[in-house]
């Protein structure tokens, strides 16, 4: 292994084309000029093959590691350049194969490329940082031996940071450097999408119960079908309770209604009900759930097969319309 410390003076001294200046007692190192290549001609650092005395490393450091034991470079033997810390104990690495070049530390993690393909690999559980408080991390988790995920971790809202992700334009107006209060005060994980403009948003998070999407422009365009899904069938009783799986539900049974749950609904949700018996659907009666309103403020006598669609004001339940077979 070949060692620098620095500050370091030697005289001057010339040598010429291909001709090596060695270190060890067996020529173990070489440092020579070398012209093989006409086109190429380059300074060339010859270290020994990985054995079990020498290794091929060529370290850095400061005086701290000279005539130290440094057998933290035990076993390498792809040729390697590395620097240490400021009392030996510690480094960084580079090094390479005919398959691999690798960006390593004395901690074992590493950065690793395939000369040649243009692909990185980071090893399991090593984490990339940004910000100068590590603020995100995007890491390969393999924490789940049957879920190894790749992960995004966000800061948690101080007043400074938030926890989002946005992707903008790299053109003029470029969102790098562009100011982004319009997220001041998120405190979920947030993916958000800008337009060219850098001045509205679409986002979206999850709030522990729902999938929010968001946006500070003018709505949303849907350029297909939307595929609602069904919910569970409900079995009718006084006060009812409808699924989180659906906005259109099977009433099975006879059982007069009175309420519908208004739990986990926002104001302007929507939902449709399809009878398959005889129902009574009471108007404006009070029970455990929010009431219902109804055409003509009378009750409906539903019968097997008619529907009924509903939407909640934030307070009760609004008829929209009914069809009756």
């Amino acid at each position: 292994m070949v060692r620098y410390s620095f500050p370091f003076s030697f005289a001057s001294k010339t040598h010429g084309d291909d001709i090596a200046e060695s270190w060890g007692s067996s020529n173990d190192a070489q440092l020579v000029w070398e012209t093989a290549d006409a086109n190429a001609n380059a300074l060339i650092l010859k270290l020994p093959a990985g054995g079990a005395v020498d290794v091929p490393v060529f370290a850095i450091g400061d005086d701290t590691i000279l005539n130290k034991d440094l057998g933290l470079f035990n076993g390498i033997t792809a040729p390697t350049f590395a620097v240490l810390s400021d009392d030996a104990t510690k480094f960084i690495s580079l090094s390479t194969t005919n398959t691999i070049a690798s960006l390593s530390s004395s901690s074992g993690t590493s950065l690793k490329l395939a000369p040649g393909d243009g692909i990185v690999f980071l090893q399991d559980d090593y984490q990339y940082r940004f910000g100068t408080s590590g603020d995100a991390v995007l890491i390969w988790e393999t924490a789940d031996a049957n879920a190894h995920t790749f992960l995004l971790a966000l800061p948690g809202a101080d007043g400074t940071n938030v926890p989002v992700f946005a992707i903008g334009n790299k053109t003029a107006p470029d969102v790098i450097n562009a100011d982004l209060g319009f997220f001041n005060g998120i405190t979920q994980p947030t993916f958000a999408w800008l337009d060219t403009t850098n001045t509205h948003y679409a986002r979206a998070n999850c709030d522990g119960n729902t999938l929010v999407f968001n946006t500070n422009g003018f709505g949303y365009k849907f350029d297909r079908r939307i595929q609602e899904k069904k919910g569970s069938d409900i079995a009718s009783a006084n006060d009812i309770t409808l699924g989180a799986d659906g906005n259109f539900f099977d009433i099975t049974g006879t059982t007069q209604i009175n309420t519908i749950s208004a739990s986990n609904w926002q104001a302007g949700s929507v939902v449709i009900l399809q009878f398959d018996g005889s129902v009574t659907v009471k108007h404006a009666t009070a029970g455990a759930g929010a009431q219902m309103l109804l055409s003509g403020s009378a009750d409906f006598s539903a019968t097997a097969d008619d529907t009924l669609m509903l939407v909640y004001d934030g307070a009760t339940w609004r008829e929209i319309s009914r069809t009756v077979i």
